[in-house]
């Protein structure tokens, strides 16, 4: 499949983005996408099994900001990259690339169990990932509230 010239610039947005660790822009990127496909979502299905990890993800998080479903993050190995969440189920699991460069407020990722590569260069404020566990290489770079970091276990 031949990907348009549209989709081929966004890629390349994207890849720039991550590589020079810009967190604001990828997830002005999703709100982007997110807007681009607000009527209609199942559009953006196709795009979580891209050859290109990082538009998958970035997909995933379009996806959930229209939708509130958080199932494609949690399926694909960049899943949520760019993720603009502020209310989840609790006790959700990450194990994998997932939710780079996320912003998370509220209620979102409460009593989660995060392993692996998750979260990395996430900004985590206000009762985020309160309670949650967080294990191996999780939330490198990240930032945190203070009130926040009261209540994350590391």
């Amino acid at each position: 499949m031949e990907k348009s010239e549209k989709t081929g610039r966004l890629i390349g947005l994207i890849n720039q983005a991550v590589k020079e660790k810009k967190g604001d822009r990828i997830r002005h990127l999703t709100r982007i996408i997110a807007n681009a496909y607000s009527g209609k979502p199942q559009e953006l299905v196709p795009f979580f099994k891209d050859e290109n990890e990082y538009l998958a993800g970035i997909a995933t998080s379009a996806y959930n900001l229209i939708t509130n479903d958080i199932a494609p993050i949690q399926s694909i190995e960049f899943g949520g990259l760019g993720a603009i969440l502020t209310n989840t189920e609790e006790g959700l699991t990450f194990n994998q690339c997932q939710l780079w460069y996320s912003k998370n407020s509220g209620y979102a990722l409460r009593s989660s169990k995060n392993s692996e590569y998750t979260l990395w260069y996430s900004k985590n404020n206000g009762n985020a990932l309160g309670y949650s566990e967080n294990s191996g290489d999780a939330l490198r770079g990240s930032k945190r509230s203070f009130f926040n970091r009261l209540l994350v276990k590391l």
